[in-house]
């Protein structure tokens, strides 16, 4: 028997496997030993080739006329509304598990939302309202894991305003992972570091829920006046998406911070830091009275309308495009390929992308480059300042998830224009991953999605190092 009649006899069992076969090694191919690539290659080409044969052999023999027209395109309609229903279910399941399925540039507030922007008016919240910076700790806050103090620092003791020594005294700047969310007081990496190094003040500046342009501020307006010798400006990977959006319910509709910011924005080789939006409370009265009006105001200020990006919208472009990225299907297929990247381009025009997501890593992205003239911007001033910055890269969940798949790390252009500028800095990956090689399981390394205290002390090790304290 010829393989030609073979192959006619049991088409559909063939293209099913072949469709198996190219879906399996796309979505698998760098996972695999690089003994099977070469062959694996093979494989994805002769399955391609014979799903391309049965697509034309099946268009060839079919006999279409008007009513078999109609019949297809109500059957076709029929499935995409079940593949809509299928991915709404799926993306209202799984966005507060994974900011990249969160709702982007909403229209209307969440009820947690309004609940939240209430309790700025009526409740004493962990933060505070600051026109400059968007919000603060809140001097003086205390519950059964954390501490601030009457200056507004994480911390059991307060600081003498003039430093004893600036040479022992540490200016830590960041986001919630500098703060310690979910850790005591004495677990985060800056007060851990003031453990290992008996006599050094370290000054957490952390707030819990900013960005890097929170932090710039922080620093510029409150930090500095503190002295020091050193600036730990800590970057955990999310802050690129909060650097230039304006409204975290823009960017993340049920996010635990309701609240306007002031943001970086890079438009037509400028760049700028805007302020917040809102630069008194009055904004946000304005925004509870008619949500609707406001939040298209907010959205005209936002990252999806100054950078020119649309929203990745609707459930089956938002779950299609959330499995190309979480399956690393553009390094696959590019390691499939072997072309070294030059599959870019292509894949992000035909790949739904999110604003938000693995395109704000982009060099040519707007926002890629408002945030490299930010740390440019802070780096510099730190300097001027007669001190030494260390820039830290934390990485988060989704960082060592793509890492155990041996994808590639989303940050690397960052890393790459941090060297390019010879700016010190550190990448906590490395480390991190040298000495846990093994237990790298999110249980293991997060408590509520922020390091457990013995990663924290590994930090603080590692900046320590970094920075050649004695």
């Amino acid at each position: 028997m010829s393989i030609s009649r073979l192959f006619s006899q049991h088409k559909t069992s063939w293209t099913w496997a072949a469709l198996l076969v190219w879906l399996g090694v796309t979505f698998g191919f760098d996972a695999t030993p690089s003994a099977l690539h070469w062959p694996l290659r093979v494989l994805w080409f002769g399955s391609l080739l014979l799903l391309i044969a049965a697509l034309v052999s099946t268009v060839r023999r079919a006999r279409l006329d008007r009513r078999k027209v109609i019949f297809i395109l109500i059957i076709a309609g029929f499935w995409l509304l079940m593949l809509e229903g299928v991915c709404w279910v799926f993306v209202s399941l799984m966005a507060k598990r994974d900011d990249r399925l969160a709702a982007r540039g909403v229209t209307t507030l969440s009820a947690d939302c309004r609940e939240q922007l209430k309790a700025v008016f009526d409740t004493k919240p962990h933060y505070l309202y600051d026109p400059l910076i968007g919000w603060v700790s809140r001097p003086g806050f205390k519950d059964k894991l954390c501490t601030v103090n009457a200056q507004g620092i994480r911390t059991l003791h307060d600081y003498s305003r003039v430093a004893p020594d600036d040479s022992k005294r540490v200016l830590c700047m960041g986001d919630s992972f500098t703060y310690g969310v979910a850790v005591g007081d004495k677990e985060t990496y800056p007060a851990q570091a003031e453990q290992l190094r008996p006599g050094t003040e370290w000054l957490n500046f952390g707030i819990a829920g900013t960005c890097l342009t929170q932090a710039y501020l922080h620093y510029h307006e409150h930090a500095k006046k503190f002295g020091g010798r050193y600036v730990v400006i800590g970057f955990m990977t999310n802050d690129a998406q909060r650097t230039v959006n304006c409204f975290r319910p823009l960017l993340n509709h049920d996010t635990g911070f309701p609240m306007t910011k002031p943001f970086a924005k890079y438009v037509d080789g400028r760049f700028s830091i805007e302020p917040n939006p809102y630069l008194s409370l009055d904004g946000y009265r304005a925004l509870l009275a008619d949500e609707k009006t406001e939040l298209r105001k907010l959205l005209q200020l936002d990252y999806l309308t100054w950078s020119r990006q649309s929203v990745t919208s609707g459930p089956i472009r938002r779950t299609f495009s959330y499995a190309a990225d979480t399956m690393n299907v553009e390094h696959n297929l590019e390691g499939i390929l072997g072309n070294g990247g030059k599959m870019n381009r292509f894949l992000r025009q035909m790949l739904p992308q999110d604003p938000y997501g693995e395109e704000i890593w982009s060099p040519a992205s707007p926002g890629f480059k408002a945030i490299c003239s930010l740390f440019d911007l802070f780096h510099d001033e730190v300097v001027k300042d007669g001190r030494i910055p260390l820039i830290v890269i934390i990485p988060g969940p989704r960082d060592i998830e793509v890492y155990r798949k041996h994808g590639p790390r989303q940050y690397a252009t960052l890393v790459d224009h941090l060297k390019s500028k010879q700016q010190l800095f550190l990448d906590f990956l490395d480390p991190m991953v040298a000495k846990h090689q093994g237990h790298l399981a999110n249980e293991e390394l997060f408590v509520q999605q922020h390091y457990q205290p013995y990663l924290n002390k590994d930090l603080a090790e590692e900046i320590i190092k970094k920075l050649k304290l004695p």
